[in-house]
């Protein structure tokens, strides 16, 4: 009886994992695109590959109503049914975006597992130093650490003065 049991879960876990490896991801990326355009959102230039659990994006910017919205290097999504990761590295916002935030980012992720399914775990780093941080989902709440370097804090003195200053930096929280 248990080793049905196991059998059965062992085929069960298989056949989700073959189904999300063959799941059309470029097919789904391009149509959650179609879905931007009413938004006045558009993505150009970028070349999309689905190699599997791992769908990655290379090149391309992001357009905001006529206006060039940010430049993008390279997007990775792992995905498999027990975690899943996305990857996004050298971010940089355009000039008009610039001098209201840090233009740069190096480097975003965000990581979830099923192991911890309420929380989806934040990272990254950038022109406004690093952060690491959550999002709950239970709670709906978004908390970043983030550790900006002192000439941040001063070219950007509007966004910092909204923070909480803690001795590991400033926290961001938000409830949505």
């Amino acid at each position: 009886m248990v080793k049905k049991i196991v059998a059965g879960l062992i085929w069960t876990i298989v056949v989700l994992e073959t189904l999300v490896f063959f799941l059309p991801k470029r097919e789904l990326y391009f149509l959650g695109e179609r879905y931007l355009e009413p938004l006045n959102i558009v993505i150009n230039g970028e070349d999309a590959s689905d190699f599997g659990w791992l769908f990655s994006l290379k090149g391309g910017s992001i357009v905001y109503d006529k206006m060039n919205a940010a430049e993008n290097e390279k997007i990775s999504f792992l995905t498999t049914i027990f975690y899943n990761r996305l990857s996004i590295a050298s971010f940089n916002l355009s000039n008009e975006l610039a001098a209201a935030v840090p233009a740069r980012v190096d480097f975003l992720e965000a990581r979830h597992t099923i192991f911890v399914p309420h929380k989806i775990f934040l990272s990254g780093e950038g022109e406004f130093g690093a952060f690491s941080g959550s999002i709950d989902l239970f709670s709906r709440k978004i908390i970043l650490a983030i550790n900006a370097p002192s000439q941040i804090q001063q070219k950007y003195g509007q966004i910092f003065a909204r923070l909480e200053k803690t001795p590991e930096g400033f926290v961001y929280a938000y409830d949505y």
